[in-house]
C-alpha cells in the first residue's frame, strides 16, 4: 500500500475491514490444521478468504481481483499442475 497516495484515507476506509477479515480467514482456517499442500489447496484457501472478503464488502468483488477477473485460469492451473 502507497501511503503517500492522495486518497490514502478513502483506501483505507473502503478496504481496510476487508483485508482483515481476509487474512484472519487464513488465520483461522491454518490454526484448525488446514494446510496448503498442493496448488488446488492454496487456490481453495485463496478463494474462500477471497469470499469472505466480499462477504463484508456487501458482494463487492475484492479490488485485487478487479482487473482479472476476465482470465481464463484453466491453462495457469495446467500450467502450476505440472510444477
Amino acid at each position: 500500500m502507497d501511503v503517500r497516495r492522495d486518497d490514502i484515507e478513502v483506501v483505507i476506509k473502503k478496504e481496510l475491514t476487508a483485508v482483515l477479515g481476509h487474512e484472519i480467514n487464513h488465520a483461522l482456517r491454518k490454526s484448525h490444521g488446514h494446510k496448503n499442500v498442493t496448488f488446488l489447496d492454496s487456490l481453495v484457501m485463496e478463494g474462500l478468504a477471497c469470499h469472505f472478503e466480499g462477504v463484508l464488502k456487501g458482494g463487492e468483488l475484492s479490488s485485487m481481483f478487479v482487473d482479472i477477473q476476465h482470465e481464463d485460469w484453466r491453462s495457469l492451473y495446467k500450467k502450476w499442475n505440472r510444477i
